[in-house]
């Protein structure tokens, strides 16, 4: 058996948009939780989350690449192109065969899904534009991360609900424990905002209000926790045999 090290780090999310913004925001305990700005949250119970600040796809991919990415990929890859800057790594084409990815997500392209059905039921579409499954399929992000960075080894996606991106480090992991691979991007990545998922969130009745003061909304570990908030973001580590 090997030993694996990781060598890259790559992380876009609420928090902050790059590893170190994010570490640093941590450190000094910034909550990232507001009132939600993609869309109108004033029907909705529960109008707050951790949204991505300020993000302009645009800033960061061409329109013809937008085409292909949901929200959820695009973090994916952003978060991936870092881990993979991070590392100073150069896959020689000789290695890509045992240069793999795994990712996780729970929710996957769910503001492709949420465009779709509001298209067909509210404006009566009777065609929705041809990319709708591969934008919003949960192994999107790791198919859009493979023809990145060229990666022709083990690829998957895992769906386990909260430990998705956990349980895919883990097999990413074993990959190169045991030798099916020498090079693994894994992690996950998540954008579940839409206003259809907050609404399903809400019947459960598990999400935090914030009472007036987002910032205290998210305290898992106090006595006078209300619930958990939706989030959104990517974080992406390469993995290696030592």
């Amino acid at each position: 058996m090997r030993r694996v090290v990781i060598t890259g780090v790559g992380v876009f999310a609420s928090v902050g948009k790059n590893a170190e913004i994010f570490f640093k925001n941590l450190l000094e305990a910034r909550s990232a939780v507001r009132r939600i700005c993609q869309f109108d949250p004033s029907p909705l119970t529960v109008q707050i989350a951790a949204e991505v600040p300020d993000y302009n796809p645009a800033d960061y991919f061409s329109a013809k690449r937008l085409d292909l990415l949901d929200r959820f990929s695009q973090f994916g890859l952003l978060a991936a192109q870092e881990a993979m800057a991070s590392s100073g790594i150069e896959v020689r084409e000789e290695e890509r065969p045992r240069f793999g990815v795994v990712t996780g997500t729970g929710m996957a392209g769910v503001s492709t899904l949420d465009s779709a059905y509001f298209s067909l039921y509210a404006n009566q579409a009777t065609r929705l534009p041809p990319f709708t499954i591969p934008r919003m399929m949960h192994n999107a992000a790791t198919s859009q991360t493979c023809m990145e960075f060229g990666a022709q080894g083990p690829s998957f996606t895992i769906a386990t609900a909260c430990s998705s991106s956990g349980h895919a480090i883990g097999e990413a992991f074993h990959l190169i424990k045991y030798g099916m691979a020498d090079i693994m991007l894994t992690g996950g990545c998540e954008a579940p905002i839409t206003y259809g998922m907050i609404r399903s969130w809400e019947s459960v009745r598990v999400l935090a209000t914030g009472n007036g003061d987002p910032s205290r909304a998210c305290r898992p570990f106090s006595a006078d926790r209300e619930g958990f908030v939706m989030g959104e973001g990517a974080a992406m580590l390469l993995l290696e045999d030592l």
